[in-house]
């Protein structure tokens, strides 16, 4: 027998048609952990379900493929394109991995490597820590649907941090800029444009609205299609957006879309972009902010007026906390400016009130040596 104590449980540990096996038994006392060992080898040899030599689970890499099928349809094909990226990675480690064989240590070793690697590209920067977090994030939701399929138990990612990442560099619109940029933009990118800052919604979540998606007596939209399951969802009109989207319709009864495609009878708008890289340039603002920054304002807006981070995590489609929380460092970021701002307003004010004060006592001490 070749159980051993590690923490808490004894594990079995052996090889067995050229493959070691070496899992917890979740026994605290070596017999009955002997006696698991010894039924799980019985079930091996018998081709039995406990360990499942004739349907053991597959390689990482042939999951992979089941994987990628079954996101497909549900998800956008920029997440999609986000999870193959992170597969890059993931699969030069793990290609030739039995499922059962990942382990979190292993994991860890992964992270703690990909840290030291160098940025494609460059000779002197490193890969990011938002970058590991998404490879992690993947292989987390791959080995989430292994566990769903029962061909694992555990997620031996489940307990893996992920690296803290610095506060993103995020251009938050000010109401000035705001209304300067609705008035150079033009149509179709000033009516998405209010939505994204009414809803707080993604560019590709508006442009692929639908009439059939809009109640305008109970004023919501359904989102029926995002990034992920948590991006479907429905939203609560803001007056002003409710007024945009109730003219648009007056207007154009007809149209399945809200927003048609000029150039594509019958498809969906698929991109303002030189329309705003022209308002960004009247702005002197290009490259500073892309559409993206309008949902940006709208979250750290909200967090700023008091909306709680759970709430806006269901408003904004997230699927994790962790996405929605960076916006209350944002909106920190900007009470912090916002205090500095009014230090700096406060000591020239205070200055000039000292000067003013000094004046003043010197006036009267003049007029009462005149007399």
């Amino acid at each position: 027998m070749a159980v051993h104590k590690c923490g808490r449980f004894f594990y079995y540990d052996f090889v067995f048609g050229g493959r070691r096996y070496h899992k917890s038994t979740r026994m605290t006392n070596e017999r009955a952990a002997e006696r698991v060992e010894s039924v799980l080898k019985g079930e091996l040899v018998q081709g039995k379900n406990g360990l499942r030599p004739y349907k053991q689970p597959p390689l990482f890499g042939e999951y992979v493929e089941t994987f990628l099928k079954r996101i497909e349809k549900p998800l956008a094909q920029n997440t999609i394109d986000l999870h193959n990226n992170s597969l890059k990675s993931l699969l030069k480690l793990f290609r030739r991995k039995f499922l059962d064989q990942i382990s979190r240590s292993m994991i860890e070793d992964f992270k703690a490597g990909r840290a030291r690697e160098l940025k494609k590209g460059s000779k002197t920067q490193l890969v990011s820590p938002a970058t590991v977090n998404r490879e992690l994030s993947t292989l987390k939701k791959i080995l989430n649907m292994a566990v769903d399929d029962e061909l694992i138990t555990i997620n031996p990612a489940r307990k893996v941090q992920p690296f803290p990442e610095e506060i993103p560099d995020v251009h938050i619109l000010t109401f000035e800029e705001e209304l300067k940029y609705l008035a150079l933009a033009s149509e179709p990118l000033k009516s998405v444009a209010i939505v994204m800052l009414g809803q707080g919604m993604r560019p590709d979540e508006v442009f692929r609205m639908t009439y059939s998606n809009l109640d305008f007596f109970n004023r919501t939209i359904l989102i029926v299609r995002g990034k992920t399951k948590n991006a479907i969802r429905s939203l609560s009109m803001s007056q002003e957006v409710f007024e945009l989207l109730k003219k648009r319709r007056q207007k154009r009864p007809n149209d399945y879309w809200v927003f048609p495609s000029s150039r594509k009878p019958g498809a969906h708008l698929g991109s303002v972009r030189k329309a705003h890289d022209r308002v960004c340039d009247n702005l002197g603002m290009r490259g500073a902010m892309d559409l993206y920054n309008l949902r940006h304002t709208f979250a750290t807006r909200s967090i700023l007026s008091g909306t709680d981070v759970t709430i806006l995590q269901k408003i904004l489609g997230h699927s994790e906390i962790g996405m929605t929380m960076r916006y209350v460092k944002i909106a920190e970021h900007y009470k912090v400016e916002a205090v500095v701002r009014l230090e700096k307003y406060r000591a020239v004010h205070m200055q000039e009130a000292v000067v003013k004060m000094r004046e003043e006592q010197q006036k009267e001490e003049k007029m009462g040596m005149l007399q």
